[in-house]
């Protein structure tokens, strides 16, 4: 019997810019300062926090490592967007 009882469900897009708006506010940050400590424009770091586009995995980590979010945003993050 093939059963899927160790897979656990994946972090989404959308799950990872929740937690990135809710440190954002808790940390009183702007999108130029996430911007310039992860070394991206403001423009690209918000639409990729907001699922537009995929990050980078070390830009991924630095976000993650910045705003202390779950290590799954990284993956999450690292996604290629869905474009319909």
């Amino acid at each position: 019997m093939n059963t899927m009882t160790h897979l656990t469900p994946s972090m989404t897009k959308e799950d990872a810019t929740s937690l990135i708006l809710a440190a954002k506010k808790h940390f009183q940050f702007s999108w130029e300062d996430i911007a310039e400590k992860i070394e991206m424009s403001p423009v690209w770091t918000h639409s990729a926090c907001f699922g537009m586009n995929s990050m980078p995995k070390e830009k991924a980590q630095k976000l993650v490592e910045l705003l202390r979010l779950p290590e799954e945003c990284v993956e999450a993050l690292e996604e290629k967007p869905t474009k319909i």
